[in-house]
């Protein structure tokens, strides 16, 4: 006996919120049932502004949505400002004259100073978080020597640096050589001099005693000590002294990608803003001069280009972990003081900060005393709020979503109807389109462009009967694409988007199948 029967697939499953999911086929299909509606599933999406928009979204008290992007820059930190040269420095000590030295006698003492080459800047304390210094001793007394270098003007918890070592004596074939690394790190350094009042001058006292367990050495003065002394790998944790007028010129260029796959056309903003929160924690007083702000389409324009801004000092506390209290400074950048709702195009992908701060502008009015810990520095956040009230046109957004159909049974599936079940939470009317994708590629389109009202709190039923071309490619694809466009032509005001705007797409069919008993 000839029969016709019908099945009736329903949507099931629960709604996502960002992303769109397969919603499988929990229940086992009978195609040979008796039954004239058996539901089974197939898919749906639910598409928020979180499907178009990269950054970070917040609501106001209105529950109205505000696009933020951000960019943390540095205009100023130690390594700018500072390089400790790896300085070499070469002690040579010699007798004033001939004689015969005792085990234990003391050869040679004197106080050196060495010259911190830092150029135009001048220091009077640093504090090394890492470091070391190479000696190279060269001995031309056939003796061993003890060496003794006294640096009363480097500091760790209250000792002053001391390195002792034992030179071997020299040999008939010739002079010896020893090279050694000592540990800095932690060090204090005072570069005041031995009376206090100078800067980069580093003051210690060297002395060679003629080994107590030796033997007594006769010794010219055409012999030696000499040592080779370097610093390395010198990493500052804390620097004090004055840094000179240094004018720095400092360019950020930012990536932006605002929207993902798809970007509005004419796009009309309320208002939008960019905010510069600066941060210094130097001791340092500087101006910050905002001298460009552009993206790759259009450059800002208004009375905040080539505005010079006075950054304060900070202050240092002692206190712990807030040893320093920074001082700040806000450049609000907006419609009223630019041209920055025209700076913001939804096609533009890099964002180009081009600044210039000069430190101490007036001079050496700390008398020195200006100082950088190493991880602190002046910088801060680069900021763009753009409020979603706006007016565009063919904004699209867009998801995939795979399905599955029993090909097997498929082959009784002689007709059938698309029923597209649309909920539009957003404040216009949009333009829906499902199509049938294969690797990206639309392979025909199921729903081209069916208008869904907006801010409608009930669903809207779309039914499309399905052709016997779409049916075969329904049957042979697993993914569709589901769009939905929307345009703010048929709105006379600027609309606002609220942080629960949506828009649900279901998607069921019924199948006519035949089947033989």
């Amino acid at each position: 006996m000839n029969y016709s029967y019908k099945i009736s697939i329903k949507i099931l499953g629960c709604i996502l919120l960002v992303t769109s999911v397969l919603i499988g086929c929990n229940k086992k299909i009978n195609w040979n049932s008796n039954s004239k509606h058996i539901g089974i599933p197939l898919a749906k999406v639910h598409l928020t502004l979180q499907n178009i928009l990269t950054d970070s979204l917040i609501k106001n008290e209105n529950n109205v949505l505000t696009l933020i992007h951000q960019k943390n820059f540095a205009a100023v930190n130690l390594d700018t400002l500072i390089k400790l040269p790896d300085t070499l420095v070469k002690n040579v000590l010699r007798p004033t004259f001939n004689y015969t030295f005792s085990p234990g006698t003391q050869l040679y003492s004197q106080l050196v100073t060495t010259n911190i080459n830092t150029k135009d800047i001048q220091l009077t304390k640093f504090q090394l978080s890492e470091g070391v210094i190479e000696i190279t001793y060269r001995n031309t007394i056939k003796e061993s020597l003890l060496m003794k270098y006294t640096v009363k003007s480097a500091k760790k918890n209250g000792q002053f640096l001391v390195i002792t070592e034992t030179v071997p004596a020299a040999t008939t074939a010739g002079a010896s050589v020893l090279v050694k690394e000592y540990d800095l790190s932690n060090y204090l350094f005072d570069l005041t001099g031995p009376n206090g009042n100078r800067y980069n001058k580093l003051s210690a006292t060297i002395s060679a005693t003629v080994n107590p367990n030796g033997n007594s050495i006769f010794v010219k003065t055409t012999d030696s000590l000499v040592m080779l002394s370097r610093f390395k790998k010198i990493k500052p944790y804390y620097v004090r002294g004055y840094f000179g007028s240094q004018v720095i010129n400092t360019q950020t260029n930012t990536p932006i990608h605002l929207f993902k796959n798809t970007k509005p056309q004419q796009l009309q903003l309320s208002k939008a803003s960019v905010t510069l929160d600066i941060v210094n924690y130097t001791g340092i007083d500087a101006t910050l001069k905002l001298k460009s702000l552009s993206t790759n389409l259009s450059t800002l324009t208004g009375n905040v280009i080539g505005k010079s801004y006075a950054l304060n000092r900070a202050i240092e506390t002692g206190i712990g972990q807030n040893i320093i209290s920074p001082t700040k400074l806000l450049v609000a950048i907006n419609e009223q003081n630019t041209n920055i709702t025209q700076l913001l195009n939804p096609y533009a992908n890099v964002f180009n900060l081009s600044t210039q701060l000069s430190l101490s502008p007036m001079g050496n009015i700390s008398l020195g005393n200006d100082f950088v810990y190493g991880a602190r520095n002046i910088g801060g956040i680069f900021t763009v709020k753009i409020p979603l009230t706006f007016s565009f046109a063919n904004w699209t957004l867009n998801d995939t979503v795979t399905y599955a159909i029993d090909t097997v049974n498929a082959k009784k599936i002689s007709s059938g109807t698309l029923h597209f079940i649309i909920k539009n939470g957003y404040p216009v009317d949009a333009l829906t389109f499902v199509s049938i994708i294969d690797k990206g590629k639309v392979i025909i389109p199921l729903l081209n462009g069916s208008k869904v009202l907006g801010n409608t709190a009930t669903e809207q039923i779309i039914n499309v009967p399905i052709t016997n071309e779409q049916l075969a490619i329904l049957i042979k694809h697993n993914k569709l694409l589901i769009s939905t466009q929307l345009n703010t032509s048929q709105v006379p005001n600027l609309v606002s988007l609220s942080a629960d705007a949506a828009m649900d797409v279901k998607i069921t069919v019924d199948f006519i199948t035949t089947a033989k008993q």
